[in-house]
């Protein structure tokens, strides 16, 4: 029986698989409409190029999106359809005006 090359064991899953509970995960923001949340703590996050925020909602979840340019703690967000546009409010891409 004949060894697998070198370019099929490259290709193959890695030998040590990274554990997941040092990393937190960028959740998928909720789909409630017209939800707010405060930031409650900027997390530096290895496994991501960009660092994370921790948003904790008025019904107590809690999720982690990726931060944008000059958000702070403490700073009020607003989820869904009819929010004003500033950074760090998330909306549909067909609510944001046109050359914006």
């Amino acid at each position: 029986m004949g060894k697998r090359t070198r370019s099929q064991r490259r290709g193959s899953s890695p030998k040590n698989k990274v554990s997941s509970h040092r990393f937190p995960a960028s959740n998928r923001i909720p789909r409630v409409n017209d939800q707010i949340g405060e930031v409650v703590e900027l997390i530096h996050s290895p496994a991501h190029t960009a660092p994370l925020a921790k948003i904790k909602f008025d019904d107590g979840t809690i999720a982690h999106i990726a931060a944008p340019e000059g958000i702070s703690v403490g700073q009020r967000l607003s989820f869904g359809d009819k929010v004003t546009l500033r950074p760090g409010n998330v909306t549909k891409l067909s609510q944001i005006p046109e050359g914006t």
